[in-house]
């Protein structure tokens, strides 16, 4: 049997972005479906969608490395910094900086593989 350690949770959703957010509004029976306002839809016949509100990728992510993401790459760095928040409990050698996340569309992780390439953090040792 393999063993998870869930050390973390983010969450980044058309019902509330952040865990605690998102957690309560669950709860709370509210959902995220809505009419579609993110783009035309009239050609596809769709009216209503989950789409993602006040996300703001400059809050955690900054502006300079939001530009080079996509928008998905985007929800999941937000959602994996807040899992990383979560875990301060877990003691590491080094202060690190997240240099880049090793996933991306249409590739899947393979079991061992790190998902994320760090980079010590000299000026905060």
């Amino acid at each position: 049997m393999t063993r998870v350690v869930i050390t973390g949770m983010g969450a980044v959703a058309p019902n509330g972005n952040g865990i605690q957010e998102f957690i309560s509004n669950s709860f709370a029976g509210k959902v995220g479906i809505k009419v579609i306002k993110k783009f035309d839809a009239k050609p596809t016949e769709i009216t209503v969608a989950g789409e993602i509100d006040d996300f703001d990728p400059n809050d955690v992510i900054g502006r300079k490395a939001a530009r080079r993401m996509d928008l998905y790459s985007q929800y999941a760095l937000q959602s994996a910094i807040e899992a990383m928040e979560m875990m301060t409990e877990i003691k590491s050698p080094f202060n690190g900086i997240i240099t880049s996340i090793c996933v991306s569309n249409e590739e899947l992780v393979e079991v061992e593989q790190p998902l994320f390439s760090v980079q010590e953090d000299k000026d905060n040792d």
